[in-house]
């Protein structure tokens, strides 16, 4: 059995649920769960967008601004 070697701690706010994907961002109504996604450790700190839709099983991971990607990549990628 594989164990967890390492933990983060992830805070989210939830920006809407119920929404549906247009072309540029969420509106409306559909099968859509936004969430604002806050990363922070002792090597720094990101923001990210997380969008689930649990009717399909998909899911997505947008960045929020540039300078949190090399801190987000090398974090989630672990």
């Amino acid at each position: 059995m594989n164990k967890i070697k390492n933990n983060m701690k992830f805070n989210f706010l939830v920006l809407g649920v119920n929404l549906e994907k247009q072309k540029n961002g969420f509106s409306g109504k559909g099968d859509w769960i936004c969430l604002k996604s806050f990363v922070e450790n002792e090597k720094g700190y990101g923001e990210f967008y997380l969008n689930l839709n649990p009717k399909t099983g998909k899911g997505e991971i947008v960045m929020k601004d540039p300078q949190y990607t090399d801190f987000l990549k090398e974090e989630l990628v672990k």
